[in-house]
């Protein structure tokens, strides 16, 4: 029996089938990859809008870095130039960070304050205030204020200046910020209003002034401790009421002084003054205080010009006295 050749011819057919097979479904692929020309011209339009979005967006952060610029100038001119000075201190009290102001008022530059004590500038008689402040505004979560006197630049250091300290710990509670203000002004003025009330009250002791204010509306009245001494009260041993003076009045000048307080309450006269006897505290010198009672009074138009406040002077006859023998004598009280 003869060998079978190998069927040369049919498996050369079947390997061609095979690569063109392979060769169409490669075709197909390519084809399937490459874009048609109206997917590039959308791909195309997608970039440009992309890019004029990009080009806005950054025109955006542009104008907004510009206006954060400017916001940032202003906040720096308001910060540099305010009339307070602004401080930001450290808890143990180290300066590191101060506007213009606050360098006026330490009287250094601003440069040289970095990291100082801000303790330093304090006079030594407010240190133990200043130094509770600061205590205050780190552990008990409180915005504290207080009043101190700083110290001038140069030797020999004096207290140059008065200032009202406000504080306030910062959300972190690393640091803390200061308002300085300057009350030197203030400070003065209200010594000299202190040098003034105590000059004008030792001239009313000498001249033996005695004044009151009188509410016509509430009868609520002031009596100053000069006139409460005129009749030997001391200030918190008379009270401050119109009953209180009005029991005092001597019996006999009772209707003619409740006469010329109801006129004057009326407006039937623009002007009190009468001369009358009030009781002293020892209650034997009652007829000897001759005192002449004047006053002047404010008006409100919404009141229709009616009286509501009255002032007046009260002069002490005590010193020239004329003693009532005869009053005495009969032991008369009232």
């Amino acid at each position: 029996m003869k060998p079978t050749k190998p069927a040369v011819p049919q498996r050369r057919a079947t390997d061609q089938r095979r690569r063109a097979e392979d060769s169409l479904q490669a075709q197909a692929q390519s084809a399937a990859v490459q874009p048609s020309v109206l997917q590039i011209q959308k791909l195309l339009h997608e970039l440009e809008v992309h890019q004029i979005e990009l080009q806005m967006q950054n025109e955006e952060l542009r104008e907004s870095q510009a206006e954060t610029e400017t916001a940032l100038a202003r906040y720096t001119d308001l910060y540099d130039f305010a009339p307070a000075g602004y401080f930001t201190l450290q808890p143990d009290g180290a300066i590191t960070q101060l506007n213009l102001a606050g360098a006026r008022l330490l009287g250094r530059e601003r440069e040289l304050l970095t990291g100082k004590q801000f303790s330093a500038f304090v006079s030594g008689a407010d240190l133990p205030l200043f130094n509770r402040m600061l205590e205050q505004v780190f552990l008990a979560k409180i915005d504290p204020n207080c009043e101190v006197d700083l110290l001038s630049a140069g030797p020999p250091q004096r207290s140059v200046r008065s200032v009202r300290i406000e504080a306030t710990r910062s959300p972190d509670g690393r640091d803390c910020r200061f308002v300085v203000l300057d009350i030197t002004e203030r400070k003065q003025a209200e010594e000299l209003l202190r040098q003034s009330a105590a000059r004008t009250s030792r001239i009313v002791r000498a001249a033996a002034l005695g004044l009151w204010e009188w509410n016509l509306l509430t009868d609520e009245v002031y009596f100053s401790p000069e006139w409460k001494g005129q009749l030997g009260y001391a200030d918190d041993e008379f009270a401050n009421r119109f009953d209180e003076w009005q029991k005092r009045v001597h019996p006999e000048d009772g209707p003619r002084v409740q006469a010329a307080v109801d006129d004057f309450r009326a407006g039937r006269t623009p002007r009190y003054a009468v001369e009358l006897r009030l009781r002293h505290r020892d209650g034997v010198a009652a007829l000897d205080r001759r005192q002449r009672r004047q006053c002047r009074v404010r008006f409100r138009a919404s009141n229709q010009g009616a009286s509501i406040l009255a002032r007046g002077v009260e002069v002490d006859r005590g010193h020239i006295q004329v003693r009532d023998a005869h009053c005495c004598a009969q032991g008369q009280d009232y």
